[in-house]
């Protein structure tokens, strides 16, 4: 379950460096609340599982045709590697690694691309293993401006009203409607 939530970070991260949502206010101006438990790596097991998940909302970037797949190659149980796929990128691939992290006493997800030193923290707002995760992130750029990227990804290509109605409410509850959001197409057929 944690590995797929670690897919869908990733995604994020790949996707930051795209595209950024730039607003008014600090970071903590924002009331986000994020989940108090989501599932630890461990819970995927070993190579045998490959997981997969699809950006189906993004802030302010194209993600069409966009996934992101996982598996746990190493002994850690708080890290799994990550592939990016997309393809208006030419279906380029991009890698790294997500593991767990803290940001004063929360648990996060940090999400490091191949060869870049950088590490990007997301927590998460809400996750229900079988159908989706959402994904934020906020750096405060000056002290009158902040850098938000927000992140919905989801086990199928679609999903249902309800669960859009769900997904809904936890973007309203953080207080994030002002932020432009962007349904990413991922239709088989348009896809592959």
């Amino acid at each position: 379950m944690f590995k797929q939530l670690f897919a869908i970070v990733f995604l994020a991260l790949i996707s930051s460096s795209y595209s950024q949502y730039v607003s008014r206010g600090q970071c903590e101006d924002r009331k986000i609340k994020p989940v108090e438990q989501f599932p630890l790596i461990a819970v995927y097991g070993g190579d045998q599982v490959y997981r997969r998940w699809f950006t189906v909302i993004t802030s302010n970037i194209s993600a069409a045709c966009q996934e992101i797949s996982f598996r746990r190659r190493t002994s850690s149980v708080d890290e799994s590697q990550f592939t990016l796929t997309q393809k208006s990128l030419g279906k380029q691939e991009l890698e790294g690694v997500v593991s767990l992290g803290n940001y004063n006493g929360e648990k996060v997800i940090n999400v490091q691309f191949n060869n870049t030193e950088g590490v990007t923290q997301f927590r998460i707002l809400g996750f229900v293993n079988t159908y989706y995760t959402i994904d934020y992130n906020c750096v405060n750029l000056n002290s009158a401006s902040r850098r938000e990227l927000l992140y919905v990804r989801s086990r199928t290509r679609a999903y249902s009203d309800a669960i859009g109605e769900e997904i809904d409410q936890i973007i309203k509850n953080n207080g994030l409607t002002d932020i432009k959001l962007i349904y990413p197409n991922q239709e088989f057929m348009s896809c592959y």
